[in-house]
């Protein structure tokens, strides 16, 4: 009976600390698939071939491109099932793509409208192709070189840029960020004191938004409307990620 007990004793213990570790880790940028969470990653090769099957010799979707950020569903093997709606292929459903070329859980993102692509480390350099990245892009930050950050390119070939340090920011714990990331393909955005009432305008993925104010279940934000128009508007938690810079 004893060791019965003490048997079960190792199990809570065990399940805890691995409760703990999941926590440490802190959040994902994930989102919401069929049922699933998903989790985001990123293309670090120039060519990554799409397979039909988690198998190297299984029939090819189609190839994805250095920078390209993918949805994933699960792990398999070597493998990672993504999703393929949205990304270059222009298919519908699964798909099965090695884990070992893909970046998990890409931490930054562009803050500003866009941010310019340098060549080197100084106002002076001249600029990469892209020459611009967008707000609410994930970028790979490889490491820093004065007011910039070396970042792993989206131009679709291999290399790496640099783009200035005020621009981007990294995700992290809710309520302590100023800034937000959608992570819903739409969300509605309210009126002020107006929640589910008078509806402003919509916000796509990727959008990122400046929040006044983290609450549950809306967090207050500042939209700004088709026209111009700034407003103090409301916006569902759980449907952005928040980034601090």
């Amino acid at each position: 009976m004893k060791k019965v007990f003490a048997l079960i004793l190792v199990l809570v213990l065990a399940l805890g600390m691995c409760s703990a570790f999941a926590e440490a880790d802190g959040y994902n940028y994930s989102s919401f698939f069929n049922g699933n969470y998903t989790y985001r990653g990123m293309v670090i090769c120039t060519r990554l071939t799409v397979r039909e099957t988690p198998s190297r010799n299984a029939r090819s979707l189609g190839q994805l491109r250095n920078g390209d950020v993918v949805h994933i569903l699960a792990e398999q093997g070597e493998f990672y099932q993504i999703d393929l709606s949205g990304t270059r292929l222009n298919r519908t459903g699964v798909g099965y793509i090695l884990k070992d070329l893909v970046q998990n859980n890409p931490r930054w993102i562009v803050l500003t409208k866009y941010t310019e692509v340098c060549s080197d480390p100084w106002y002076s350099s001249l600029t990469l192709e892209p020459a611009h990245l967008s707000s609410g892009t994930p970028v790979l930050v490889i490491n820093e070189n004065y007011e910039f950050y070396c970042v792993q390119l989206h131009s679709g070939t291999a290399g790496v840029g640099f783009i200035r340090k005020s621009d981007v920011g990294q995700y992290t714990d809710w309520g302590s960020a100023s800034y937000g990331v959608v992570i819903a393909e739409t969300t509605e955005v309210w009126d002020y004191g107006q929640i589910g009432i008078r509806s402003l305008g919509k916000l796509n993925r990727d959008t990122v938004v400046q929040v006044l104010a983290w609450g549950d279940p809306y967090s207050n934000i500042l939209y700004s409307a088709s026209d111009g128009s700034l407003y103090s508007a409301w916006i569902s938690t759980d449907l952005i990620q928040p980034v601090v810079n």
